[in-house]
């Protein structure tokens, strides 16, 4: 059977970011930053989950 491959992302499409339930810690925040930053550069849209911007809780 062969396999069957999506087409590859082009310009214009649009790329959803998402986290871990426990969302994305402050000292990774501008990693994230930039990791979006680049994506939207090579023309893509991005949508960040708001798990993305969930700060850590300890309990």
């Amino acid at each position: 059977m062969d396999a069957r491959l999506p087409a590859p992302l082009r310009p214009g499409d649009t790329i959803a970011v998402t986290a871990p339930s426990s969302g994305v810690g402050p000292a990774l925040w501008s990693r994230l930053d930039v990791a979006i930053a680049h994506l939207r550069r090579r023309g893509f849209e991005v949508i960040e989950g708001s798990a993305c911007a969930m700060p850590t809780t300890t309990t």
